[in-house]
């Protein structure tokens, strides 16, 4: 009775040692976990990265232990090998950043070079007239458009306004349709009377010839057309 009473006793002892280590490792893991969460928030204040990259670290550095977890290890991580291994990572992070960073940087600094160079050469070559080639775009079109200082101007001044000298025609001069001398342009235009009283003779002398009825109309008709447009001239003429 006494030896089962003991042993009874040994039992509650080694279940209760099991229970507070179970205790003390469960509020180290949680200890480890803040830790953890408040390194995170420290790297990623101090450091210029972003938090999702930050993240993916921390995953990657857990996902290692968890495997040399799985591989023997009963005992809980390290938390000084995990914090190395998230350094690690975001060491690797910065390199691969600088990297990228240094390769986009280097044709952008050729291109500026490049440019800088034309900009010279065209600044001694052009000391005449600059072009305006290089001239800066406007952001609209109702701005003021920027002119250089190195524009060529033209050497002629005007120092007093001159007023346009404008040429003008004589025959559609209002000052000039009416002419005070009205027997100057008939003496002038004469020559056209005489062109169409010979034009009207043959006519006539043509509808005597024929022996066609039809070609004698024709040509009386053209007689008449004739002396209308001889009186209209002369009445025009005697207007002017």
């Amino acid at each position: 009775m006494d030896s089962t009473g003991g042993d009874d006793v040994e039992m509650d002892g080694v279940e209760d040692e099991s229970q507070s280590d179970a205790e003390e490792s469960a509020s180290d893991a949680s200890e480890i976990q803040a830790d953890s969460k408040q390194t995170l928030s420290d790297v990623v204040q101090n450091s210029g990265l972003s938090f999702d990259a930050l993240q993916t670290a921390f995953k990657d550095a857990a996902n290692a232990q968890s495997r040399k977890r799985k591989r023997g290890s009963d005992t809980l991580p390290d938390q000084e090998d995990k914090l190395q291994a998230l350094r690690e990572r975001l060491r690797q992070i910065k390199d691969q950043k600088a990297v990228s960073s240094a390769s986009r940087k280097a044709p952008t600094s050729g291109v500026k070079a490049t440019q800088d160079e034309d900009s010279d050469a065209s600044d001694s070559d052009s000391d005449s007239a600059p072009s305006e080639e290089g001239a800066p775009s406007r952001t609209s079109k109702h701005a003021p458009a920027a002119q250089s200082s190195k524009f060529q101007v033209s050497r002629k001044r005007q120092v007093v306004d001159v007023p346009k000298r404008v040429v003008r025609d004589p025959r559609f001069d209002a000052l000039h349709q009416k002419s005070a001398h009205s027997g100057n342009s008939e003496k002038a235009y004469s020559f056209l009377n005489d062109y169409q009283k010979d034009e009207i003779k043959e006519l006539k002398e043509a509808a005597k010839r024929t022996k066609n009825e039809e070609d004698k109309e024709k040509l009386k008709r053209k007689v008449g057309r004739k002396r209308s447009e001889n009186e209209w001239s002369k009445a025009r003429i005697r207007t002017t």
